[in-house]
């Protein structure tokens, strides 16, 4: 089985998962662990509780900064499940989750690679500047 895992600053893992759930509906691949005002004792104690429980899952994890404390604490974590199938996305945004997520739900042949490029793509896609236009009187 396979599972999403999106780990963040402040809520914004937990906010990306409900807004997923918005458009997809209640979905039980999805988890967040956020490091908020709890701070990083919690924070750890949530990544380990997951992998625990998920250590024999393959995990999709995607972290909203490279080299953020939540990316670096995952990478610590996974030093301690060296078995576990896992591929980190950093950067995460909605239309990032919503791929990965529809892809995974929708699973073709793609390899996990695969998903996770289509992943990517849509994310940098989903990335526009939109300016007005200004006209010279």
């Amino acid at each position: 089985m396979e599972k999403i895992l999106i780990v963040s600053h402040g809520n914004l893992a937990q906010e990306l998962c409900k807004a997923c759930e918005m458009i997809t509906g209640q979905q039980d691949l999805l988890d967040a662990v956020c490091l908020n005002d709890c701070g990083l004792e919690e924070f750890e104690a949530g990544i380990q509780s997951y992998l625990e429980v998920n250590q024999k899952q393959t995990l999709y994890i995607l972290c909203d900064l490279l080299h953020g404390t939540p990316y670096n604490q995952v990478l610590i974590k996974m030093l301690d499940y060296t078995a576990v199938d896992y591929h980190m996305i950093t950067g995460v945004n909605l239309p990032v989750l919503l791929t990965l997520y529809m892809s995974l739900l929708n699973r073709n042949d793609d390899d996990a690679h695969t998903v996770c490029k289509k992943a990517i793509e849509a994310g940098q896609t989903g990335i526009t500047l939109r300016e007005a236009e200004r006209t010279d009187i």
